[in-house]
């Protein structure tokens, strides 16, 4: 199965690379973790049943803050890896009302890494890796 990989620039003019999606992309996104979760459900197996739920929380949350403070957001579920990463790039992020703290909260409970990053080009790098399957030889 492809890879999944969604990408959105926030203020939406920011020309970027084109290999990020327009918002009006999004409802093919969404419909893309339907399908996925369709899929899944044939063979239960291989997902983490919390995974999904997570991943589209984080990001909904992620999308929140860059809505409010512009910048990129990449988050990738990984077939081969069996893994989720979200990666987020932002000149500034503020936690103010608590959301995306108790998200990452949640998340920290479940994933490999988080890590916060500042960049030589003054953007803040929030990278997330969260398992998304388990291989089915580890059932046999």
């Amino acid at each position: 199965m492809k890879n999944y990989e969604y990408n959105i620039v926030f203020p939406p003019n920011i020309e970027e690379g084109d290999d990020d999606l327009s918002p009006d992309e999004a409802e093919r996104m969404i419909e893309f973790i339907h399908t996925l979760e369709r899929e899944m459900k044939e063979n239960p197996r291989f997902l983490i049943p919390f995974a999904p739920v997570i991943f589209k929380k984080t990001i909904l949350a992620c999308e929140q803050i860059l809505k409010e403070f512009g910048g990129r957001l990449r988050a990738q579920i990984n077939y081969s890896s069996y893994s989720a990463t979200i990666e987020m790039w932002c000149c500034y992020v503020e936690f103010a009302h608590g959301e995306f703290m108790s998200t990452l909260q949640e998340i920290s409970r479940h994933a490999i890494s988080i890590r916060f990053e500042p960049l030589v080009t003054g953007e803040q790098h929030v990278f997330i890796l969260m398992p998304y399957f388990i291989a089915l030889r580890d059932f046999e």
